[in-house]
């Protein structure tokens, strides 16, 4: 599978810049965020497209960690909506920067706004079981990422009934904010590959780069981190984001990291072929010897650098008799027992 020309689940992580709900309902930030998550090194910049009459019961509390300048989620996420106009524009400016743009769908509609956007859905954990909202992503026939936060493989299993298999990627990852670093089990990373047999990533809900980076070393194919201009905004995700230091710093730590996984094999390494002559070692007399004297591996003291026979060769040449005398220290080759 390819994202934005990048294949997915060939030992480079695509990195996703969850801008998500942090722009704070401002179109401008928005812009900002596009801007700082390519200059950050992200393949990625991913937003949240929602309708708040299709989201959430005008009656429900708002969250503690809200700011408490909305009296209600609702009215809170009522602020946080973008025209289509506007979804058009950050589209436009994700191109001009050369990053791929990217955004979850919460309602059908925002399925069809989408739809001339982007080159793949995101479905958020909340709408894991959401059927209704999946048939319709599923019927665009684009690629799609699942995040599985609070699921379990009966539930995961349904979802890969509704999509083609070979356009899905799994996104492991737990559903609270933040999440605590002893509860995060990235072993499910592998354990997702190793049943479905398709690209799986992590979305990252810790403080922190810590465990986004770990997370690539165990082969994660994607690895979306939420992102703020600033974590020291109130409400929403900020708290739990990383900021475009810390992003930028995740990214170039992540691609240091590839450059060492390397291949699945054990081999020399060219330009290690100098260094074993120096580091291995040859057969040296740890005493005075004379002709007809048949060697004993109690004779051998194996030397640094490695010269003459080489020490794993030794047995070859216990119990053989020296044609010559040989003196303490001196190294041993095959001349020393005749042609």
């Amino acid at each position: 599978m390819k994202i934005n020309e990048q294949i997915i689940g060939e030992g480079r992580a695509f990195i996703i810049a969850e801008a998500g709900l942090n722009h704070n309902g401002d179109f401008d930030t928005a812009l900002v965020l596009i801007k700082k998550a390519r200059e950050c090194g992200a393949d990625a910049v991913k937003f949240q497209t929602l309708n708040a009459e299709k989201l959430i019961s005008p009656d429900t509390p708002a969250y503690k960690k809200s700011s408490g300048k909305s009296q209600s989620q609702f009215e809170r996420f009522q602020k946080l909506e973008f025209s289509r106009d506007q979804w058009g524009q950050l589209s436009q400016a994700s191109d001009k920067e050369g990053i791929c743009f990217m955004s979850t769908p919460f309602d059908k509609e925002s399925v069809d706004l989408l739809d001339p956007l982007v080159e793949v859905y995101k479905v958020s954990s909340g709408d894991i079981t959401n059927y209704i909202l999946l048939r319709h992503i599923a019927s665009k026939g684009k690629k799609v990422i699942v995040s599985t936060g609070a699921s379990d493989v009966d539930e995961i299993d349904k979802v890969l009934d509704i999509f083609d298999h070979g356009q899905v990627v799994l996104l492991h990852c737990v559903s609270l904010y933040p999440t605590p670093v002893d509860k995060v089990n990235l072993l499910s990373i592998k354990f997702l590959k190793d049943r479905y047999k398709c690209p799986v990533g992590y979305s990252d809900h810790t403080i922190g780069s810590d465990i986004s980076l770990a997370a690539a070393i165990m082969g994660a194919d994607i690895i979306e981190k939420h992102f703020t201009l600033s974590k020291d905004q109130e409400g929403g995700d900020h708290a739990l984001s990383a900021d475009p230091d810390e992003l930028k710093g995740l990214i170039n730590a992540i691609r240091k990291i590839e450059t060492s996984i390397g291949d699945y094999n054990k081999s020399i390494i060219e330009e290690e072929r100098a260094v074993r002559k120096l580091i291995r070692r040859g057969l040296a007399a740890g005493t005075h010897m004379s002709i007809g004297h048949s060697l004993l591996e109690k004779d051998l003291v194996p030397l640094r650098p490695l010269k003459g026979i080489p020490v794993e060769c030794a047995g070859e040449f216990i119990g053989m008799k020296l044609v010559k005398d040989i003196h303490e220290g001196e190294i041993l080759n095959e001349t020393h027992f005749g042609d």
